[in-house]
């Protein structure tokens, strides 16, 4: 997996992000994947012994295209970029055909910072729901090894804003990542056609009962 800037943010416009659905997403600590997992079979609570989870929602032709694919390598990218606030951000991009999944997670927020700092030595999956629905897939993550610490510089803080102010920067932040050509093709001669964000809310803007996405 690649570490990447982005090096152009654009205002999106509607026909930009005419092909993306949002799905708000949910970072999972190994002890709250532990407990979310403890009626599974004991095989799959082995594998996920100590994994963080990043849950979100692919939207449905997608996910039908990722279910084909999901025995072979699906094509994974991590990409960083400081927002025109000075926000920074992780996004963590999968693709198959010309489906992309992006994960959008907040580097300020005290959650997404403890995953950081974890993803040197312990391993991670994705869990992708079928837009909302029972039906999900999880793709395995991999410890990231030295390359962690190359993330971590960009976790920091985002500075003291009123919470209009920090959602109008959020919504800003997702709305880029939502455009079809935020994230260039991680496949070769396959062009963009349909994408899927999944965003981690940052702890000040949302409350418990907020918190939809779970593990599948």
């Amino acid at each position: 997996m690649n570490t990447n800037a982005l090096s152009a943010l654009y205002l999106p416009t509607q026909e930009a992000c005419a092909r993306t659905e949002f799905y708000s997403a949910r970072l999972m600590t190994p002890q709250e994947v532990s407990a979310a997992t403890h009626n599974h079979p004991a095989h799959e609570q082995v594998a996920l012994d100590a994994v963080w989870a990043l849950c979100g929602d692919l939207k449905e032709s997608s996910f039908e295209v990722f279910q084909r694919h999901r025995e072979v390598q699906i094509a994974s990218r991590f990409s960083v970029f400081t927002s025109n606030f000075g926000d920074t951000y992780l996004v963590t991009t999968h693709q198959t055909e010309g489906h992309q999944h992006r994960f959008l997670l907040p580097l300020y927020d005290r959650l997404c910072r403890e995953f950081v700092h974890a993803l040197d030595e312990q391993p991670f999956c994705y869990s992708l729901g079928q837009g909302g629905q029972n039906l999900a897939m999880v793709i395995p993550g991999h410890p990231l090894g030295f390359y962690a610490r190359d993330l971590r510089v960009f976790c920091k803080d985002s500075g003291q804003s009123s919470l209009a102010e920090h959602f109008e920067r959020f919504a800003a932040a997702v709305l880029t990542v939502g455009g079809v050509a935020a994230i260039p093709s991680l496949l070769q001669d396959e062009h963009v056609t349909d994408v899927s964000v999944s965003f981690v809310l940052p702890e000040a803007l949302h409350s418990p009962g907020q918190l939809n996405a779970s593990f599948h």
